[in-house]
């Protein structure tokens, strides 16, 4: 059982995922709270250069969310 969120166990995936969410945009404002580690940054900047060289197609935010609660619902 977890202190934070007593019913956590109890929630879904979906669930999970929308408080996840919720709880990303009440951290947006504090962003400097946070520091990126440096495996991050890399792994980053190599995406970028895979889709400068034209070997990533990116996603839009939308389309990859409603597929990540549709893996929820399974």
């Amino acid at each position: 059982m977890s202190a934070l969120i007593p019913n956590l166990e109890k929630m879904s995936d979906k669930e999970k995922l929308q408080a996840m969410a919720e709880i990303k945009e009440s951290l947006g404002g504090n962003d400097r709270a946070f520091e990126t580690p440096q495996w991050q940054l890399d792994l980053l900047q190599e995406r970028e250069n895979r889709y400068r060289a034209g070997l990533e197609v990116p996603v839009p935010w939308e389309e990859a969310k409603r597929k990540l609660m549709a893996l929820c619902d399974r």
